[in-house]
């Protein structure tokens, strides 16, 4: 995507984010370059919980509306509204939302939620302009297990999930991997002995980078990457 098309998407998530943004499919105008000053109101929500994916000249975001019902708007390659769709999901308490595109049909949309008072990934499969997801599955997490991320790796037919425990906040980064064709889960792996809060992200090709947080003397933080 060019950077004209993020900076004009960057203003679309904003409206997102803001309740009270305004009635649907209202343009938006600020002063300032062109280059960022148009945007369309595709919902309102009360949180910042907000995800983004783009396949060619599509783009799709999803976000939580009222009680707690995610929905999904499609807009054109000049960030116009083509529809909204309110999805059969559901959330309690939602954070860390990733939305990724497989096909201009096919979307996967994973977030972190609590089921039953377990920190849960919920990874749903989702086609534009239909409610029912293809398909919803749930995935729990260790009770100790905090600041989680998350990685589709369509390619490998897996889903990475990073994680920091809540006893500390040097707990250290571990991971788990499940496979998106069945049912296995791997048991957590401790990647480093200290650090916290891990972000994760792709590299060429089949690379993941991760990033976390290690706190130092005088409170200071210091950031890792790998």
């Amino acid at each position: 995507m060019n950077p004209k098309k993020w900076m004009m998407l960057a203003l679309c998530m904003a409206c997102f984010v803001m309740a009270g943004c305004g009635a649907e499919s209202r343009l938006l105008t600020a002063s300032g370059s062109d280059e960022w000053s148009r945007g369309v109101v595709a919902g309102t929500t009360g949180t910042d919980l907000v995800a983004v994916a783009a396949w060619e000249d599509t783009t799709f975001v999803v976000w939580v509306a009222e009680g707690g019902q995610l929905r999904l708007a499609q807009l054109d390659g000049s960030l116009g509204l083509e529809s909204v769709t309110d999805l059969a999901l559901t959330t309690a308490y939602p954070r860390d939302p990733h939305l990724q595109a497989e096909a201009a049909d096919r979307l996967h949309l994973t977030w972190v939620d609590s089921v039953e008072g377990i920190a849960t990934i919920v990874h749903a499969q989702l086609v534009p302009g239909e409610s029912e997801p293809t398909f919803r599955r749930e995935i729990p997490l260790p009770s100790e297990a905090r600041y989680v991320q998350t990685l589709l790796r369509l390619e490998a037919g897996r889903l990475e999930i990073f994680w920091s425990a809540s006893a500390q906040r040097d707990s250290g980064i571990y991971h788990q991997a499940v496979s998106l064709m069945g049912d296995e889960v791997t048991p957590p792996i401790q990647l480093t002995e200290t650090g916290w809060k891990p972000g994760v992200g792709r590299g060429p090709g089949e690379a993941v980078h991760v990033a976390w947080v290690t706190e130092e003397a005088g409170g200071y933080s210091s950031i890792w990457h790998a």
